[in-house]
């Protein structure tokens, strides 16, 4: 397979594996919502600097948005105080992530199935049934 095929799940892996150690030793004392504020305003900055890179078309670009990059900034902001919240309040960094992540993805498929009318297959459901079984593992 081609690199273009594998960097973008090599940088999302990248960036997860930094974001969960960078959120477990955010300190303590530090306010959740100032944290996060700074985080995003780096985030900003990122971002705009790479649309600007990108040959923007600022009229036609923001007149395609709709409600749903609105949407997206909440769900972000609660994934972000989620995990914050998570691990100041004792859990462990190598099994939070993981239930959470495997409950998502069990989430997804049912979406998938009822909403986007995608195909499961004999072995997606056992491999759901393993992750059923390994979230019994891992929580107790």
């Amino acid at each position: 397979m081609e690199l273009q095929l594998y960097l973008p799940m090599f940088i999302i892996i990248l960036a997860n594996v930094l974001y969960h150690n960078l959120v477990k030793i955010t300190p303590a004392n530090a306010n959740a919502y100032l944290s996060m504020g700074v985080a995003y305003g780096i985030a900003m900055l990122t971002t705009f600097t790479l649309y600007f890179f990108n040959g923007p078309k600022f009229s036609e670009d923001f007149s395609n948005l709709n409600p749903v990059s609105y949407l997206l900034g909440l769900a972000i902001v609660g994934i972000e105080l989620g995990y914050l919240f998570l691990y100041r309040s004792g859990f462990k960094i190598s099994s939070s992530s993981l239930i959470a992540n495997i409950t998502v993805a069990i989430l997804l498929i049912i979406i998938g199935v009822f909403l986007y009318h995608e195909q499961i297959s004999i072995k997606q459901l056992l491999g759901i049934s393993l992750c059923l079984g390994g979230l019994l593992l891992v929580k107790g």
